[in-house]
């Protein structure tokens, strides 16, 4: 019986200064590279958390930052107008019409795209498909061949 309560001591001595350290210092471990810091004690990091990850997990972060959080586009729809693969005539198409449409559609984007060894003209940034079929049967008949492509468009302003 008195083995159990000097074990029971010990064990209340040992829970009570981690107790007491816990309070100073917190170290969380998180996978295997990333560990995480808060010193609640030090006035000069109170609130604050120190995030020491590996270089790599940083990296993949940023990129992921890069590329899904700052993304200024979703998925819509657009009017291609024109597509040509004529050498030497279809870039300068490409330009003509899309100037011409700029003139008369100032408020509506337009864009020049080149996927070999196709020119291509796109109009609008449309969220649904019954706008874009809208402004596509409002067009003149100049844009017959014109149709309705799913891609990512750019973000609508907010006014």
């Amino acid at each position: 019986m008195k083995i159990y309560r000097s074990i029971i001591y010990l064990l209340t001595v040992i829970i009570l200064s981690s107790i007491k350290l816990s309070a100073q210092t917190q170290t969380y471990i998180l996978g295997q590279d990333i560990i995480i810091e808060n010193d609640s004690l030090n006035s000069e990091t109170n609130g604050k958390v120190e995030v020491q990850a590996d270089t790599r997990v940083q990296k993949l972060l940023r990129k992921y930052i890069k590329y899904s959080g700052a993304k200024n586009k979703m998925d819509g729809y657009r009017v291609q107008i024109y597509m040509s693969s004529s050498k030497g005539k279809a870039r300068e198409e490409a330009i003509n019409i899309n100037r011409t449409f700029r003139r008369k559609y100032p408020e509506i984007p337009s864009y020049i795209k080149y996927e070999a060894p196709i020119f291509k003209v796109k109009v609008g940034d449309f969220r649904t498909k019954s706008e874009a079929l809208k402004f596509m049967n409002e067009l003149p008949e100049k844009y017959t061949g014109a149709y309705i492509i799913r891609e990512e468009i750019e973000l609508p302003k907010i006014d």
